[in-house]
């Protein structure tokens, strides 16, 4: 288990990270979104063990990561920017990560690499964004971790090779149990393979819950009304509501249960439930911005 302590994080007097708890289970793949600026980066360093937090701890199985050489041999981080030695190719890269990581699969290497079709004797820095991002994720994913942290792993990537990543990335989780924690504005992608999702705005927690929790707490509900819509509709556990005439369509938050039994209370001619997306639920909570 991870488990994320009230972490603080400030830079230059601005307050990047401010009481942040979270924990992530053992062969799980946990999601996290944010707006840009939220500290999403930050947050997966310090969690990286890549930065000190100004407050607060976090624990892998009880140990802290900062400092510690045997934990990071079972975790691999992909960042956002990306960094390859100069003029390495992609099998210098690999010799290196092998010459670090014990649990270094080359079969899998070998595989990955046939299915990616990526030159393996060109140079790294003369790939296209998408081609480094599906290099470096190859690399970690070779290494056979435990805790796999990817920053906007689907960035730059076309349709294809994003499948083919998150394919990767579920097989991964699922055969070798490998825990994976991922940030990125890509919300169908996140909603098709996280069991969990976490939610940061403007340094704060927003919110953290299971996937199937998140889905069934949010709600669209579209309601008509035999005439207009009566001056007394106010449902409680409404974030978002859009009316016209006597029509009307909302965002509710609750369980399924008790939101249908407040709209009935209003008699309405017609109550409809529209599914909801994980991008849906995080533009409406964050009230459009």
């Amino acid at each position: 288990m991870i488990e994320v302590r009230n972490i603080y994080k400030n830079y230059h007097q601005n307050n990047a990270l401010n009481n942040i708890s979270i924990t992530i289970e053992m062969g799980s793949v946990f999601g996290l979104v944010g707006t840009n600026g939220a500290g999403k980066t930050s947050l997966l360093k310090i969690i990286a063990g890549i930065i000190i937090p100004d407050g607060g701890s976090v624990l892998w199985n009880d140990e802290t990561i900062f400092d510690n050489y045997k934990l990071k041999q079972k975790l691999a981080f992909v960042p956002d920017e990306l960094y390859f030695f100069p003029n390495y190719s992609l099998i210098d890269m690999a010799k290196f990560y092998e010459s670090l990581y014990p649990k270094w699969d080359n079969n899998f290497f070998i595989a990955w690499h046939k299915q990616s079709n990526l030159p393996m004797n060109k140079a790294i820095r003369s790939f296209s964004k998408g081609m480094k991002r599906a290099a470096a994720i190859g690399l970690a994913l070779s290494q056979r971790p435990e805790f796999l942290i990817l920053d906007e792993p689907f960035e730059g990537l076309d349709p294809i090779v994003r499948k083919s990543i998150k394919d990767i990335i579920i097989k991964s989780a699922a055969l070798h149990e490998t825990t994976i924690l991922i940030s990125s504005h890509y919300f169908s992608g996140l909603e098709n393979i996280c069991d969990h999702i976490a939610m940061l705005e403007q340094g704060k927690l927003r919110l953290s819950e299971g996937l199937d929790d998140l889905k069934a707490c949010y709600h669209k509900i579209q309601v008509a009304f035999p005439q207009e819509i009566p001056e007394t509709f106010h449902p409680k556990g409404c974030i978002f509501s859009e009316r016209r005439g006597s029509l009307a369509m909302m965002i509710m938050r609750g369980p399924l249960e008790k939101v249908k039994s407040e709209i009935d209370r209003h008699n309405p001619a017609i109550l409809e439930i529209i599914p909801l997306t994980i991008e849906e639920i995080f533009i409406y909570e964050l009230g459009g911005q």
